[in-house]
């Protein structure tokens, strides 16, 4: 879904809270949709797919309904608005470059109309308006899944010589947990993360090959350290052993 599209049912409230080092705490199904703008310190938000960490640069959206638990590693001071929406396909997303000026501003007069008798429904929605155009032009939209899917290929691009390169360690570089990396790649490349790794390594593993290379250097190239292992997956990936695939190629 576009952020520029999304559509409040209505404003709920805002707080300044004080959270301190160490401090931690859960909430399932957020009954309220939220963005917290970080004054000072670090909180680390973990999502059941995702972990986002949020400082005097990185504000969250939260959406409404979402179970999360967060961490405290500094001393932290934040504003929190609360509101509803229309969407429910929204998902917890980082916000980089608001102004805490005018998110400052905006909760000061927020806080003031809200205080009052008679309170004016329209210059609170139009005061907090005002707060979310400032905000959502610079939501990193993490909404499209396939961008994990296509920072991971990346990933694996580079490093998939190392024997030691894992699973673990692309979940850990794109910030989103094993089962929602294998989740997505079933989704976008019809395959899970390990055998799209295997897949590299084959297709890298036959082009060195035809370039002649032998199939002890090739297995290292591709990060096999056991000749064999490497040996018994390219057979089961091509058909035929390394080494009669060296042999046809040379002769080709």
């Amino acid at each position: 879904m576009n952020f520029s599209e999304m559509i409040i049912n209505s404003y709920k409230s805002c707080t300044k809270s004080f959270i301190n080092f160490n401090a931690e705490a859960s909430m399932k199904n957020r009954h309220t949709a939220a963005i917290i703008v970080v004054l000072c310190g670090r909180i680390r938000f973990d999502f059941e797919d995702i972990s986002i960490e949020c400082d005097k640069d990185h504000a969250i959206f939260i959406p409404e309904g979402a179970s999360y638990s967060f961490y405290c590693s500094e001393y932290a001071e934040n504003l929190l608005f609360n509101f509803t929406t229309t969407s429910d396909e929204l998902l917890p997303s980082s916000i980089t470059g608001i102004n805490h000026t005018v998110a400052q501003e905006c909760f000061d007069r927020i806080s003031n109309l809200t205080s009052k008798a008679h309170q004016s429904t329209h210059l609170i929605m139009s005061t907090f308006y005002e707060f979310l155009s400032h905000s959502f032009p610079v939501l990193e939209k993490v909404e499209n899944a396939e961008e994990f899917v296509i920072k991971a290929e990346k990933i694996i691009s580079k490093r998939f010589s190392d024997p030691r390169f894992n699973i673990e360690d692309i979940s850990k570089e794109v910030n989103i947990s094993n089962v929602y990396l294998r989740k997505l790649f079933v989704k976008y490349r019809s395959m899970p993360p390990s055998k799209y790794v295997t897949k590299i390594r084959m297709e890298k593993a036959k082009l060195f090959l035809t370039e002649s290379k032998s199939v002890s250097e090739t297995a290292l190239m591709v990060g096999y350290s056991d000749i064999y292992q490497f040996s018994r997956a390219f057979k089961k990936y091509t058909g035929i052993s390394p080494t009669k695939y060296l042999s046809t190629s040379s002769v080709l």
